[in-house]
């Protein structure tokens, strides 16, 4: 009955704090890891600092590429390559936003071709909810194809925590870029006729006609120095080289060492290297790196993260020999609920 209860207190406070949303599902988390302490005994475990320390290395890196002008580069190749194909909006749109945030580690360098989206899609003809709706859900669900994101970065940092050090960056993504790649296209197929054409929507062309609907401004993409290219192009190296590092240990290994480094210590490592390399050579303002929207978010996740898990991690410790007793059997007779 005690684990039955305390299940209860762990799920009513990760859903009572996602009324708040932000950090409140992290703090709010750990409201419900002190009532589990306090009145039922349970011992608080150790704090998932990998996964946090993972996330703030990735998210600092971005943040000085963006500074550098190095997303501002990204989005602009994109928003090229949907004015020179518009008849593939809604297909390609997906695509594009998927591989824009793949390669930044986050959505945020999206929310600059939306209106992009919405000029092409209006001059050709096509609904524009089309592919600006699957264009946002295809740049989520990129954040978890992302071997540089922060969600990935949880993947890794979780899975060590949890004792499972094998599980790493190549078999996150042989899982989760294949997978979020058909869901993306499958969505993208689902909406291609989504809604009326606008020539046979009625109150579209009511509020045409009516003068209620404005024509899109065309959108003038900022002109990227060297400095952009520069630190996006180095990025990207740093980016190859955790994958490769990912499967060939031996990149990893540091010079007359017997084991090589763990992939938290080299996608942090590595991260933090690019970034400092970028900020002597770019000179960005690093005076602005605190206030960017990157780090901001990074922040946030970090505190969801501690909240959500530590709570978790607390509970599953503490009634670990009821839970295996009760779900174990099923788990074995069943493998499919687990």
């Amino acid at each position: 009955m005690s684990t039955v209860i305390q299940f209860l207190i762990v799920i009513g406070a990760i859903l009572l704090g996602t009324r708040f949303g932000g950090m409140g599902i992290g703090i709010i988390s750990c409201l419900g890891l002190g009532i589990l302490t306090l009145f039922f005994g349970v011992t608080p475990g150790a704090l998932p600092a990998d996964v946090c320390f993972i996330i703030l290395c990735v998210c600092t890196c971005s943040a000085v590429i963006e500074q550098c002008g190095g997303l501002d580069l990204l989005t602009a190749i994109g928003a090229k390559i949907l004015r020179k194909h518009p008849k593939h909006l809604t297909t390609l749109a997906p695509l594009v936003m998927f591989f824009l945030t793949f390669f930044a580690g986050t959505a945020m360098v999206c929310f600059a071709l939306q209106p992009v989206i919405f000029e092409v899609a209006y001059r050709n003809g096509i609904r524009p909810e089309r592919a600006m709706v699957t264009g946002t859900m295809a740049a989520q669900c990129a954040i978890t194809a992302s071997p540089i994101s922060a969600a990935t970065a949880a993947m890794i940092g979780l899975f060590i925590h949890y004792g499972h050090p094998e599980i790493s960056l190549p078999q996150i993504l042989m899982v989760s870029l294949p997978a979020g790649l058909i869901g993306v296209l499958a969505t993208s197929l689902f909406f291609m006729k989504w809604g009326k054409e606008l020539d046979k929507d009625e109150e579209f062309q009511r509020r045409l006609k009516n003068g209620q609907i404005e024509s899109p401004k065309i959108v003038e993409l900022k002109d990227i120095g060297l400095k952009g290219k520069f630190s996006l192009g180095f990025f990207l190296l740093g980016l190859i080289y955790i994958v490769l590092a990912g499967i060939y240990p031996e990149l990893r290994t540091p010079y007359a060492a017997k084991q090589p480094m763990g992939m938290a210590a080299t996608i942090e490592l590595t991260m933090l290297l690019v970034g400092a390399i970028l900020v002597i050579v770019c000179r960005p303002s690093v005076k602005k790196l605190a206030s960017s929207q990157i780090l901001q978010s990074a922040v946030t996740t970090m505190v969801c993260i501690v909240g959500c898990t530590w709570l978790a991690d607390s509970f599953v410790a503490a009634n670990k020999d009821v839970l295996l007793e009760t779900f174990g059997s099923l788990v074995q007779a069943e493998p499919w609920t687990f």
